[in-house]
Formats: structure tokens, C-alpha cells, sequence
């Protein structure tokens, strides 16, 4: 039976597989709902050319990407 390969970009980017991938895009997400979190701490006006984006989108913002980023740290404890 022929071995499997993981994919190549794993490979060339250093990263050791799906462990280090979850990680990082974990932290992604926490990093984008803390900063959605900021924006509704500072009460900061958010324009979209001449949209002004209402504060509940932060809002639904933090509560999915910070579960996004939970669950990634969850799931890479498991793929270690």
C-alpha cells in the first residue's frame, strides 16, 4: 500500500500538520472578535463607503468569531 503524503503546503510553509493550521486559525478569529469587541468598548463609527455599520454587527461578530477561535483551540488539543 502506497503511504499517504499531506499536502504540500503544509510542507513548504514549516507548518507540522493540522495541529499548527487549527492553532493559527484560531487565533485568527480571536483576533478578529477582539477586535470587533474594541469597536463596541470605544464605540468606534465604522464606514462602508456611505454605510455606516450598526454596532450589532460587532456584536454578532465577537459572539461567532470568538466561538470559531474556541472551538479551533478545542479541536487542535485533539489533533496533536
Amino acid at each position: 500500500m502506497a503511504r499517504k503524503q499531506k499536502h504540500r503546503s503544509f510542507r513548504s510553509s514549516g507548518l507540522r500538520g493540522e495541529h499548527d493550521y487549527l492553532v493559527a486559525a484560531a487565533g485568527l478569529f480571536l483576533l478578529v472578535a477582539t477586535m470587533h469587541a474594541l469597536r463596541i468598548l470605544y464605540d468606534t463609527d465604522v464606514r462602508i463607503g456611505e454605510w455606516s455599520v450598526p454596532p450589532w454587527v460587532s456584536i454578532v461578530a465577537v459572539v461567532v468569531a470568538g466561538y470559531m477561535g474556541w472551538r479551533g483551540y478545542k479541536l487542535s488539543s485533539k489533533a496533536k
